[in-house]
């Protein structure tokens, strides 16, 4: 028997992944898990609990590391000491669980930094099929 392409074995898992799915939640159970990782863009490889799993551990990461870029900027730029650093890192970690919790969204951020500072700040996004640029007035996320 030949080796089977890359493709062809995504396939073959796929179609696994789906059948595992209707077995255990029918055809209505499979047409939300295409419509929740079709819209979202999603590996197909990882059960909701795993993705959801990786979403957490991914989000704290780019979390950590726009924390220290900016926590960066503001020491080596503009000579903020240990003390407004700290209180800069407290106030930016308070303002994050804002955003996770929902008492804020990116739109509310996206359009006061319009508004109030006149900035040119957009929101890329990583779409299926490139990075799409989102403007203020289209920001759902």
């Amino acid at each position: 028997m030949s080796k089977l392409s890359k493709e062809e074995l995504a396939r073959r898992n796929g179609m696994k992944f789906a059948l595992k799915i209707a077995k255990e939640k029918g055809i209505e159970g499979l047409e939300e898990e295409i419509k929740y990782r079709g819209i979202n863009g999603r590996p197909q490889t990882l059960d909701r609990a795993a993705l959801h799993d990786f979403e957490n551990r991914t989000r704290d990461q780019i979390t950590d590391c726009i924390e220290a870029m900016s926590v960066w900027v503001l020491h080596n730029e503009f000579g903020f000491g240990q003390k407004r650093c700290l209180k800069f890192m407290k106030r930016f970690m308070d303002e994050t669980e804002c955003l996770v919790s929902e008492h804020i969204s990116w739109k509310d951020i996206i359009d006061v930094l319009h508004t109030q500072i006149k900035t040119d700040i957009k929101i890329r996004l990583n779409e299926v099929g490139g990075v799409v640029t989102i403007e203020p007035d289209d920001i759902e996320l």
